[in-house]
């Protein structure tokens, strides 16, 4: 590879050597029209560099301008295709809440023509029994006045007929005002009770404190007793020396006693 540089380097050089020599053989005119040739071929070489980086240049801009347009036109189209695509799902929606909503109006008026089907025929039957105790009243009637009937059986029949047929407007009322489901006829409503408080034993907050507190009082208690601990020891410590110098005194004692005797 080493080689190969400098053979073209020194072929090079050899060239320019051969140029400039060419040149000094030259006379006057011969060099001008050569060198008129060079410039000419120069101006000609960098203009049509030129003329190529500006077609260059121009052709990308015509491909970015081209591009840039595809894109705009790719995202209108998108947009478009996106807002079908959205009404297309909006009609679909519409469609389906209308059937939901006709499928639910169905049902409701169902349950509607259902509870006054019930209605009426409670107050049917309550109509139905105003309508026997009247013709047993009436009949009854009839006998007391042939004097069939005492007064006393008469009025005691037509009182338990009467609070018969309170007790049955009264349960009914409570029932279907109290009781009796809005929707439902069938169905009946329960009562509903308040949720018990359960006590939040597994708060970490508290556990955490309740531990902490423990702890501090675990502390405090061996202390306590370390303190306790140490005095009782100073204490019998105390103890103990007395005594050790009370048996010392008292045996100088005795010495001395018995050196002092005979």
């Amino acid at each position: 590879m080493a080689s190969l540089d400098q053979v073209i380097n020194t072929t090079q050089l050899f060239q320019d050597v051969e140029t400039s020599q060419a040149l000094q053989q030259m006379d006057p005119q011969s060099l001008q029209r050569y060198l008129q040739h060079a410039q000419d071929s120069l101006y000609k070489d960098v203009t049509s560099k030129k003329d190529d980086a500006f077609q260059k240049a121009y052709g990308d801009l015509e491909r970015a301008t081209s591009t840039q347009h595809a894109i705009f036109y790719y995202n209108q189209r998108n947009q478009d295709l996106s807002n079908i695509q959205g009404q297309v799902y909006q009609d679909r929606k519409q469609n389906a809440d209308a059937v939901l909503f006709d499928r639910d109006l169905a049902k409701r008026q169902y349950e509607i023509n259902q509870w006054e089907t019930g209605n009426k025929m409670d107050t049917l039957f309550v109509y139905q029994q105003l309508l026997i105790i009247l013709s047993a009243v009436i009949v009854m009637f009839y006998l007391w006045k042939q004097s069939i009937l005492s007064s006393a059986v008469f009025f005691g029949i037509l009182f338990v007929l009467v609070c018969i047929f309170v007790f049955t407007i009264v349960n009914r009322a409570q029932y279907t005002n109290s009781i009796r489901d809005n929707r439902y006829w069938s169905q009946r409503q329960f009562p509903t009770y308040a949720k018990i408080k359960v006590p939040d034993v597994c708060n970490a907050n508290k556990l955490e404190k309740g531990i902490e507190g423990d702890i501090g009082w675990a502390e405090k208690e061996l202390e306590t007793s370390y303190m306790s601990g140490l005095s009782d020891v100073g204490q019998d410590l105390s103890s103990l020396a007395n005594e050790y110098n009370s048996e010392v005194s008292s045996y100088k004692q005795d010495i001395r006693q018995e050196r002092s005797g005979p």
